[in-house]
């Protein structure tokens, strides 16, 4: 069950992304947020407020891809970051990696079948620059290519009757350590289904995994989950708590920023985990699709000589929290 739980749960963020987007959009095409994204909008976690946004729900089951950057004027930072099912960041193209623009084909392996291209723009203001996003993203193509050989497809095409597991749009929101029995079962009948197109990232671990996952009630071949005999949800769901927490408030797990009172996730655990499944179910929680520390960091909070889980700063639902700096942060791109 320990296992089970840290290792399925990102696969709720991901159907909670690709649900609503499929609903908007054919998978492997893409779709553009031509405005700036709202309290309302659950589509990206902890949005950045000076950033648009494509995406492309990835299907690799019966066709590969084609993607076709257009030219993006220099100095402006754009990523289009790819991922796999569990929210590996584990290729990117862009301003930081001086991609050339043109046409990508074969450039790219997926390591699992299904998967998410989560495309940023940053806006240098709020005005007239979003027509000129927008005027780019109208030019970036996404094309299926057939392939050469004739065997069946790799998987079932990704759709959103595929990825219903019953549970709730809000159930990827739920601290992994506090799932209810119903929505344990249902996330492990969801892992049992994804599971044989989405191996683990790090190939010398699938052994392990699959012996786990088999071990302890998925019939991998079905797609189902079966409780073992006296199987004990509550204490699987203490010791999972226990897990994800000592990894957040261990000090390993961060780096101080210039010696000041902030903080960011230390680049070895940032975007692409390998197997490290406590880090990717922390992440997966608080925030889905993150990428690279060599891409971006995400800074925390923690006031004059906190620590990690301590000190958190926070605003109730009529207040909020404005911060003062003296200047930008010295790196290109802003």
């Amino acid at each position: 069950m320990l296992v089970l739980l840290e290792y399925g749960y990102p696969l709720l963020p991901y159907v909670q992304w690709a649900k609503p987007l499929l609903s908007k959009a054919l998978n492997n095409s893409v779709y553009s947020e031509t405005g700036l994204i709202s309290p309302d909008d659950k589509s990206v976690v902890r949005p950045n407020v000076d950033t648009l946004y494509s995406e492309v729900a990835v299907d690799l089951s019966h066709t590969d891809l084609e993607l076709i950057i257009p030219s993006i004027p220099n100095g402006r930072f754009y990523v289009f970051p790819f991922y796999d099912l569990y929210g590996n960041n584990f290729a990117n193209l862009g301003s930081i990696t001086n991609s050339p623009n043109g046409t990508y084909l074969g450039f790219i392996d997926f390591p699992t079948t299904y998967g998410a291209i989560l495309i940023r723009f940053v806006l240098y203001n709020n005005d007239s620059d979003v027509e000129v996003i927008k005027a780019i993203q109208e030019q970036i193509q996404m094309s299926p290519i057939d392939r050469p050989d004739t065997s069946d497809p790799a998987a079932p095409w990704l759709s959103s009757s595929f990825l219903d597991s019953g549970l709730s749009d809000d159930a990827a929101l739920t601290w992994p350590g506090s799932f209810s029995n119903t929505a344990t079962t249902q996330l492990l009948n969801l892992t049992a289904r994804l599971y044989p197109y989405a191996p683990p990232d790090n190939t010398s671990d699938t052994t392990r995994v699959t012996t786990y996952l088999t071990a302890a009630g998925l019939n991998l071949s079905a797609g189902i989950y079966s409780p073992p005999p006296n199987v004990n949800f509550t204490a699987s769901n203490l010791i999972i708590d226990a897990r994800l927490n000592a990894q957040l408030d261990s000090p390993t797990s961060y780096v101080n920023l210039s010696g000041s009172s902030w903080l960011a996730t230390a680049t070895s655990l940032s975007g692409d985990f390998q197997s490290d499944y406590v880090t990717r179910a922390n992440v997966a929680w608080a925030g889905y699709l993150q990428l690279l520390a060599s891409v971006a960091i995400y800074p925390e909070y923690y006031g004059l000589g906190g620590s990690a889980g301590a000190n958190i700063l926070n605003a109730t639902n009529e207040s909020a929290l404005l911060f003062s700096f003296s200047g930008k942060p010295p790196v290109d791109g802003f």
